[in-house]
């Protein structure tokens, strides 16, 4: 899971805000590359041999801001 993560935050390095509005992207996990320069597929793939769970991530969305701006979340368990 962190490998994934790092890899959608290199993602989502590579693009910018250009007004004050945070926006939200959808990016498929095939495209993504990790920073070893294996392909985030791969990393599953290796995952699922090992834990022997089926692991299944179709894509990772992304909220990009500028600089100055902050995003504060929270979640309510059910």
């Amino acid at each position: 899971v962190e490998t994934v993560a790092k890899a959608g935050l290199a993602a989502a390095k590579g693009q910018s805000s250009s007004d004050k509005a945070l926006n939200k992207t959808l990016t498929d996990i095939a495209t993504l590359q990790t920073t070893d320069g294996r392909s985030v597929k791969e990393v599953l793939a290796m995952a699922v041999g090992s834990l022997r769970e089926n692991l299944d991530i179709s894509r990772i969305e992304m909220i990009v801001g500028p600089k100055d701006s902050h995003l504060i979340g929270y979640s309510h368990p059910k």
